[in-house]
């Protein structure tokens, strides 16, 4: 009997041994798994926060474009020509709007006081055409208002641009020289 249990002790050794090994490796394989996945999940999220980042930034730009495209100013300093030809031909639309086909074409009068059509015969027709006319009369003139105001502001960029002088930077000081030098010496003026 001592030789059968000395086999079993050996056996159970044996057996433990083998479980002792395989529990290791299973163990080793386990925290392999959980390593690369970790690595996985970490790849992924920085490849998320790039795409956000990029389309937040692509966000901001459209943003400001848009900002940019419907600032009137920088549009009137940047393309003069384009917004005077953009006032003529509103004012063009606004007044073949205002028109009704069955009047005749207003001529604007010399001076800016407006008279009343003469009416034949007082019908409620003739007052509505002169209360049209009239409202024609001024919504022209508000027009040509705007367009003078926008003109006024616009030509001096015209001109600075059509003379060369759209972009004009400061002088820069002659080599050699300082400031002392170049400026007067308040005892000799």
């Amino acid at each position: 009997m001592d030789d059968t249990s000395a086999v079993i002790r050996e056996q159970m050794e044996e057996t433990k041994t083998q479980l002792s090994e395989k529990l290791e490796s299973l163990e080793q394989q386990v925290a392999d798994t959980v390593q690369s996945t970790g690595n996985a999940v970490n790849a992924t999220v920085e490849t998320v926060q790039e795409t956000i980042d990029s389309v937040t930034t692509t966000v901001k730009i459209a943003v400001q474009s848009v900002v940019n495209a419907f600032d009137i100013r920088r549009q009137v300093e940047r393309h003069p020509w384009v917004v005077m030809g953009g006032a003529v031909a509103l004012g063009y639309l606004a007044r073949e709007l205002l028109m009704r086909p069955d009047q005749p074409e207003i001529q604007m009068p010399k001076t800016f006081v407006s008279t009343p059509p003469v009416t034949d015969n007082g019908s409620q027709h003739n007052q509505e055409s002169a209360s049209w006319s009239r409202l024609q009369t001024v919504a022209i003139g508000s027009f040509l208002g705007i367009a003078s105001e926008i003109a006024t502001r616009a030509v001096p960029a015209i001109v600075d641009y059509l003379a060369g002088n759209g972009a004009v930077a400061k002088p820069e000081r002659p080599s050699g020289t300082s400031e002392q030098e170049r400026s007067p010496n308040r005892s000799e003026i």
